[in-house]
């Protein structure tokens, strides 16, 4: 694992509770994505004043019609697996938090 962020980045209020449900949610998707392994990378920098991460990964990606409803409440591609409910808390946590 490499670990690379700038030295300069904003410091952020946000409730610690939800930035670490938010990392996690958006890890565990990832790996998901990813059943034969792959590479998950997490990324931070400054644009226009604000802090922005990025995750990225090498997985099987969605198509169209599951990224318009991925962040829908109880949505899952996961069956009996999935509540879908993580992306959604994702997608509340960030829109409370001006993200």
């Amino acid at each position: 694992m490499k670990c690379g962020f700038p030295n300069d980045l904003p410091i952020i209020q946000i409730n610690e509770a939800e930035i670490r449900e938010v990392i996690a949610e958006l890890i565990y998707n990832a790996v998901d994505a990813m059943p034969q392994g792959g590479t998950l990378t997490i990324s931070a920098d400054v644009e226009e004043g604000m802090l922005v991460v990025r995750f990225t990964d090498t997985g099987v990606g969605m198509d169209e019609a599951t990224t318009n409803r991925v962040f829908e409440p109880y949505f899952t591609t996961k069956g009996v697996d999935g509540t879908g409910l993580g992306l959604a808390n994702v997608h509340s946590i960030a829109e409370r938090n001006a993200g």
